[in-house]
């Protein structure tokens, strides 16, 4: 929308006047982030199913698109009713490409009377509805508790179970399959698996019932009949392995850490609230279909605190040896950094969707409430001071993040491997605080934006970059706590039995990719005062992806594929594999 705004100065003129705000001697600038701030009282949406393509399966619900609009000033005009005299619904002509709004009235009207609708119509519980009324019926709900409670219940992760059937107990050893007649036999529907598994000990079959091997797609649902039956069939899912792969279990797996785990007295009062709704490796994160009320209250309990606190001092290390001292780029020159404000910023991302669609960034409550009647979401803590790289060829500090491939050979005991090969993806402008409406600013995943470029650099030569530009760390440690944050992660998503965790299962094996940020982080090296905090970089976990697209892998690494087989199914030595043994 701020696009629009800045190309078109009559629809800004024309949105001030239907939001009735004043111009006064307010730069155009400040007028369209007045507009972007208010237009959530007045916008609408509707959904369309568009065409997709590409070379991998994706779920229906990527295919889908929401259109904001907002209606003109009559229907802008309509206000809200708890009992409206009538309804008013999108209605998208096909034939012509334009979307309509549709009135009508439900009740007899008399001349004068005024039109009202029901903004909320489909919220029926008594408790949601003036949450979901906060856009135009402002409220105080910092009060309410905003402690995990149902997301952590088992009734919550058995709502989001796949009816899948559980293995039975077996006594088949891991090392079995290895020791299978060789080649192994691989059923597979994925493209780059039949294209790039080329090792002479495995071989492919069109028939799912002559595989030793199941590498598929789709969801597997039937362990109980696979480990009942003699063929021994390996399928490359365990069961339960959504409490990873789900964003919204992901969250929940953490906060059943966090409740286990922090257990530190020594923290000010919001810090230990903090510490009980997550742990260290994941940000501060709501179910907004389930939590909405706690998350409102969270967010309104941390406004308070912003619009209250004291202008915060600059943040100077006390070490000589600071990590944060960056040789090139202006944001991170050296030890002394500007002071940053506290933001009550969220990210919010659909539960079960890749490839960054659907994600939002805001601080804008009214927004993030518009937002959640959309798709089901999660409200997570935008990470506002990530560790940034230099990119020479546009002269500027980028937001970048990290993946990993991880291969899961069994669950207990944990036996888990990471290959040596990561992958770096990266903004393609400055970071910064604002224009969160702009992909190229917070936003790293370029590889299905057709106008936007893609920026690859190989891990070998980014290790050598970063240590150039953050002389007083080396990757080296780095990696060492972001395998030390893989392991608690599968830990932590093994520590339950089913449905909160991962079942054990001898005929499994998994791939997955992990994304990560880093974050400066601070802890205390001294008295109170000046001096007394000191930087570090800490990973934090965005998200745990199932059958991740590995294009980039079998491109530029031929064998991949390769490692992967030999090491989750031949049992392989992990030099012979390219893989790190984690756990």
């Amino acid at each position: 929308m701020r696009q629009s705004l800045i190309a078109f100065p009559n629809l800004l003129d024309r949105m001030l006047d239907l939001m009735s705000i004043k111009q006064t001697s307010r730069d155009r600038a400040d007028l369209i982030e007045a507009v972007c701030e208010n237009v959530w009282k007045y916008c609408r949406y509707y959904k369309v199913s568009i065409e997709t393509s590409g070379d991998m399966p994706r779920p229906s619900s990527e295919s889908q698109q929401i259109r904001w609009y907002v209606p003109d000033e009559v229907g802008s005009r309509i206000a809200h009713s708890d009992q409206p005299n009538g309804r008013m619904v999108p209605f998208f002509y096909i034939p012509r490409g334009v979307c309509y709004s549709v009135f009508w009235s439900n009740c007899d009207l008399l001349e004068g009377d005024e039109l009202t609708l029901d903004y909320v119509e489909h919220i029926k519980d008594p408790i949601l509805r003036p949450l979901y009324l906060l856009p135009w019926q402002p409220g105080d709900f910092s009060d309410e508790p905003v402690q995990h409670s149902f997301v952590l219940s088992e009734e919550f992760f058995q709502s989001h179970r796949v009816q899948e059937t559980l293995p039975v107990d077996s006594s088949t050893s891991e090392s079995s399959v290895g020791e299978s007649k060789l080649p192994l036999a691989v059923f597979t529907d994925i493209e780059l698996v039949s294209k790039h598994l080329t090792d002479p000990r495995f071989k492919l079959v069109t028939a799912e019932k002559d595989a030793s091997i199941l590498w598929i797609y789709g969801h597997f649902k039937s362990f109980k009949e696979l480990t009942e039956d003699r063929r021994h069939q390996m399928v490359n899912q365990f069961p339960g392995e959504q409490v990873v792969t789900v964003k919204d279990l992901l969250a929940a797996i953490a906060s059943l850490w966090a409740s286990s785990t922090n257990m530190n007295d020594d923290c000010t009062q919001e810090d230990c609230i903090d510490n009980r709704l997550t742990c260290n490796w994941y940000p501060i994160t709501f179910n907004l279909v389930h939590e909405l009320p706690a998350f409102v209250s969270y967010f309104q309990q941390k406004q308070d605190r912003i619009n209250t606190a004291e202008a915060p001092s600059p943040s100077v290390c006390a070490k000589a040896a600071c990590p944060r001292k960056q040789i090139r780029g202006s944001r991170a020159a050296s030890a002394d950094f500007p002071p940053t404000c506290e933001r009550n910023l969220w990210i919010l991302k659909p539960w079960n969707l890749g490839r960054g669609l659907g994600i939002n960034i805001s601080e804008n409550l009214n927004q993030i409430i518009r937002l959640s009647d959309t798709n089901p979401l999660i409200a997570s803590r935008y990470i506002t001071d990530p560790v940034l790289f230099y990119r020479e060829d546009i002269n500027a500090n980028v937001k970048f993040d990290v993946r990993y491939v991880v291969f899961l050979r069994s669950v207990h005991p944990l036996k888990l491997y990471v290959y040596n090969v990561f992958w770096l993806r990266f903004a393609n402008k400055a970071f910064c605080l604002s224009n969160f409406d702009d992909y190229n600013i917070h936003f790293t995943v370029m590889n299905y934006r057709e106008n936007d470029t893609l920026k690859q650099i190989h891990c070998d030569e980014f290790i050598q970059l970063f240590n150039e530009q953050y002389p007083n760390t080396t990757w080296r440690d780095v990696q060492a706590n972001i395998y030390n944050t893989i392991v608690d992660l599968f830990v932590a998503a093994s520590s339950n039995p089913a449905p909160r965790g991962f079942v054990p299962c001898d005929q499994s094996r998994a791939l997955y990719a992990i994304d990560l940020l880093l974050e400066w982080r601070t802890r205390k090296v001294g008295p109170i005062g000046a001096g007394s905090q000191c930087h570090f970089m800490h990973p934090v976990i965005c998200e745990v992806n199932y059958s991740p697209d590995c294009k980039r892998a079998c491109q530029y690494h031929p064998d991949f594929f390769n490692h992967v087989f030999s090491c989750l199914f031949l049992n392989e030595e992990s030099e012979k594999c390219n893989v790190t043994q984690l756990a």
